[in-house]
C-alpha cells in the first residue's frame, strides 16, 4: 500500500497494475548540500557540503598587580563571581580558568574574522588603556583571526602590556620611606613625627677648627633627628646651599642637647654627640630645618647678608666668639635681627669670649629661680649689715 494524505482522492476511479516503467534520475537530493539537484529522484551519495574552518582564540589576563579574589567577580549570565569573566563580541560572559599566579585564561572557537572581547573582574576594565583596544569606552580589546589558531599574549589588567615584576615597598608618597619603584605596598610605610620645638642653644666660632653648635630639646619627649637637617649658606645666598643630615640614629633626649663638633675640635670631644667637618666662619648663616615640610625652625645669621653679624651689641659677635642662648628663650626664632638684638638686654644670646666652651654639653631653660638677698640698704648682695644696736652700718675701704 501507498499511504496518501487525508482527503487525497487523486487516484479515485482508476487503478494501475502492473507498474509502469518510471525514469530514475540520480543526483544529490539533500537541499542543504552545495550540489543539491531538485530534479533527482534517487540520491546517489554525491552530495557535497560547505566546510567552515574554525580556529581557537585564546586570551588571558594577569591580575597579580590589580589583584583578584574569588567571590569578587562577575555574577552576570549565571556566573557565581568565583572567577574572572570574558565575553566575545558583546556576547555572553563566560568563566575563565586560573592558570596560576592569578593569570586567567579562556579559549574560544571562532571562524576567521575580526573580534572584540572584554575582561571583567566584577566590573569592566576602565579605558582607554592603549592601542590594543577601542570602542566607545576604549575597553573593547581587538583581535583578528585568519587561517590559524591565535593565542593573544597575556596582558596586565587595564593594559596592553605584560605586568611588571612585583616590587614590594612603600607606595604612599607622604611616607618617610616612599619607594617610587614599588608597585605593591608591603605595609612598611613610616611617617614623620610632628615637628618638635628644637632650637640652637649654643654656637662656637673659635680659633682654627674650634667650631660646634648645640641643639636643645625643651620637650618632655625624645626627638629622632632623622626628620631634621642643619643647613649652611656660604657667605650669602638666595636659599640654603648646603643641607646636612644628622648621624644615623641621632636622638635628642627630652630636656637634652645634641652637639655637633668639628672633627678637629680641641675641646672635650666626649661632650660632642658627633664630629664632622663644619664649614662656617662667622659670616655663614646656619639654619635648622624640619625636612617633611621644609620649614625653617631656627637660624643664626641671615642667608642674604654677607657679614659678621653683631650680637647683643657685640661687634662681629658671630666671629671669634661663643654664643649661648639665654635661659629665657623657649623656642627658635627665624627673625635673626630680633634674635641677635642690639644690646645685652634685648638679645636672645649671651656672647662669650673666643674658645670659651664652659657651657658645652648642657643648656638651662627655663631660667632657674635665684634667691635675692638684700642688705640693710636694699643693695643686692651688698655689704651693709645691721649692728648689735640695730643700726645699718656700711662697710668702708680706707686708702692710706
Amino acid at each position: 500500500w501507498i499511504v496518501l494524505a487525508q482527503n487525497d482522492w487523486s487516484d479515485l476511479g482508476s487503478h494501475t497494475t502492473p507498474c509502469e516503467d518510471v525514469e530514475v534520475i540520480l543526483g544529490c537530493t539533500d537541499e542543504t548540500a552545495t550540489n543539491y539537484n531538485p530534479a533527482a529522484t534517487e540520491d546517489d551519495d554525491s552530495c557535497e557540503y560547505l566546510v567552515v574552518e574554525t580556529y581557537s582564540l585564546t586570551v588571558s589576563v594577569d591580575m597579580s598587580v590589580e589583584g583578584f579574589a574569588a567571590g569578587d567577580g562577575s555574577t552576570w549570565d549565571d556566573l557565581d563571581g568565583s572567577s574572572m569573566a570574558v565575553r566575545l563580541n558583546g556576547g555572553t560572559w563566560v568563566a575563565m580558568t586560573d592558570m596560576g599566579d592569578n593569570v586567567w585564561s579562556y579559549t574560544f572557537t571562532v571562524e576567521p574574522g575580526e573580534y572584540t572581547y572584554n575582561f571583567n573582574d566584577g566590573f569592566y576594565e576602565s579605558g582607554p588603556f592603549g592601542d590594543c583596544a577601542g570602542g566607545n569606552y576604549g575597553n573593547d580589546r581587538l583581535v583578528s583571526v585568519g587561517s590559524d589558531n591565535v593565542t593573544v599574549p597575556t596582558v596586565c589588567w587595564e593594559s596592553c602590556d605584560v605586568c611588571p615584576d612585583i616590587i614590594l615597598g612603600c607606595t604612599d608618597e607622604s611616607a618617610n620611606n616612599y619607594d617610587s619603584s614599588a608597585n605593591e605596598d608591603d605595609g612598611s610605610c613610616t611617617y614623620p613625627a610632628p615637628m618638635a620645638n628644637l632650637f640652637y642653644a649654643e654656637y662656637a666660632e673659635g680659633s682654627s677648627n674650634n667650631k660646634y653648635f648645640e641643639i636643645y630639646n625643651p620637650s618632655s619627649e625624645a626627638v629622632n633627628l632623622s626628620d631634621y637637617t642643619y643647613n649652611n649658606c656660604s657667605n650669602a645666598c638666595d636659599d640654603w646651599e648646603y643641607s646636612t643630615s644628622f648621624a644615623a640614629g641621632a636622638v635628642i633626649e627630652a630636656g637634652g642637647v645634641y652637639t655637633v663638633c668639628h672633627s678637629s675640635f680641641s675641646g672635650d670631644q666626649s661632650l660632642c654627640d658627633e664630629t664632622v667637618t663644619l664649614y662656617f666662619n662667622g659670616n655663614d648663616a646656619q639654619g635648622l630645618i624640619y625636612v617633611p615640610t621644609g620649614e625653617v625652625i631656627d637660624v643664626i645669621g641671615s642667608i642674604t647678608d654677607y657679614t659678621y653679624w653683631d650680637v647683643a651689641g657685640v661687634s662681629q659677635g658671630t666671629k671669634d666668639h661663643t654664643l649661648v642662648r639665654k635661659c629665657s628663650v623657649e623656642s627658635g626664632n627665624t627673625d635673626w635681627v630680633a634674635s641677635a638684638g642690639t644690646n645685652a638686654d634685648d638679645s636672645e644670646w649671651i656672647v662669650l669670649a673666643q674658645n670659651d666652651w664652659s657651657d658645652l654639653g648642657s643648656h638651662t631653660t627655663p631660667c632657674e629661680d635665684v634667691e635675692i638677698i638684700l642688705d640693710c640698704n636694699g643693695v643686692v648682695n651688698g655689704t651693709a649689715m645691721v649692728d648689735d644696736c640695730g643700726d645699718c652700718q656700711q662697710a668702708y675701704v680706707y686708702n692710706f
